[in-house]
């Protein structure tokens, strides 16, 4: 970012990214001071955390399998209660999950903490929606109103706050 609402021009960040979606920027993952972008596979499911250097991305690890039946990954930072970022998945049926951080930068599963999200067209953590240093989440439904979340660091979501309407035109939200 420029800081005045526009980019500068973008660099190459990797390549052979064709076979891999649910692309999210997860902080720090485990005990490392660096920063990560996890991505599933979509030919096997699993999932890879890839470092975030001056020069790209790099270092892909598998930190986890049997993420096919997620549609939306989402990187909250510290939601479950550890000291470590967390995510949280949501499935083609719309249940919501929650995976804790290691120490070794993967992560766990914990549970599921929700459902209804098939209902949403789209979510997201664009930071700090409430003021309060937590990362929270927002929902759009289908009929274009915009929820919000706040990260209680419990492992759960606090109770839904109608944040907008008319976002039903929107192809994208970050």
């Amino acid at each position: 970012s420029q800081g005045d609402g526009f980019l500068t021009k973008g660099v190459q960040a990797g390549h052979g990214w064709n076979g891999m979606d649910n692309i999210v920027y997860a902080g720090k993952l485990g005990a490392s001071s660096a920063d990560y972008v996890v991505a599933r596979e979509v030919a096997s499911g699993d999932l890879y955390r890839y470092q975030v250097g001056d020069g790209g991305l790099f270092g892909g690890r598998k930190i986890g399998h049997g993420w096919s039946a997620m549609t939306t990954i989402l990187a909250p930072g510290q939601f479950v209660g550890s000291s470590y970022s967390d995510l949280v998945a949501i499935s083609a049926d719309g249940a919501m999950y929650a995976y804790a951080g290691s120490a070794d930068g993967g992560v766990y599963g914990v549970g599921r903490i929700g459902h209804g999200w098939d209902h949403f067209v789209q979510s997201s953590v664009p930071g700090d929606v409430d003021g309060d240093g937590r990362l929270d989440l927002i929902g759009i439904r289908e009929d274009g109103k915009m929820f919000a979340y706040k990260n209680q660091t419990n492992g759960w979501w606090g109770v839904a706050r109608q944040v907008g309407h008319g976002w039903s035109a929107m192809v994208a939200i970050s």
